[in-house]
């Protein structure tokens, strides 16, 4: 986990309109820090990603889990 946290914060989104694939890069990273444990990483992840596009995915159900 660790390693691919790592290859995926290297291309965070841009905080203004982030496209759809900065989107994806996004969530998959909050995926990944959910399961290392992170979680308020995570859930500050699938915000940013929600606040976008709340129809990406689960994303709110994700976050809704882990509020």
């Amino acid at each position: 986990l660790p390693d691919a946290i790592a290859a995926l914060e290297a291309s965070k989104p841009p905080a203004r309109h982030p496209q759809l694939h900065h989107l994806r890069v996004a969530y998959s990273l909050a995926d990944l820090h959910e399961r290392a444990g992170d979680i308020p990483k995570a859930r500050q992840l699938f915000g940013i990603v929600a606040a976008a596009d709340p129809e990406l995915g689960d994303v709110e159900a994700r976050l809704r889990a882990l509020r």
